[in-house]
């Protein structure tokens, strides 16, 4: 899927950086989506995992939710979806 790089030409250089910002982190959510696809993985399974691999204390799941950018029901799933595999 084709993102246009720049929007309008009339935006003010903060709101054009902003759109640049935005297309890039959205290509780079795609380009994880199928890196992780092709393993058979999905994207917040593996940060989830890599995250509480680096807490050989642990972690809670209000610091986990935070570390991937998700809210702590979506969390608890994730977990529970884990244990089970």
């Amino acid at each position: 899927m084709q993102r246009p790089i720049f929007r309008e030409i009339w935006q003010t250089p903060g709101e054009q950086m902003y759109h640049l910002l935005t297309s890039l982190y959205m290509h780079m959510i795609e380009a994880e989506d199928e890196l992780f696809a092709s393993m058979g993985v999905e994207r917040n399974s593996f940060w989830a995992l890599w995250h509480i691999g680096r807490s050989p204390q642990g972690i809670s799941m209000t610091d986990l939710s935070r570390a991937i950018l998700s809210d702590k029901s979506t969390i608890t799933h994730l977990i529970d979806r884990l244990e089970e595999a």
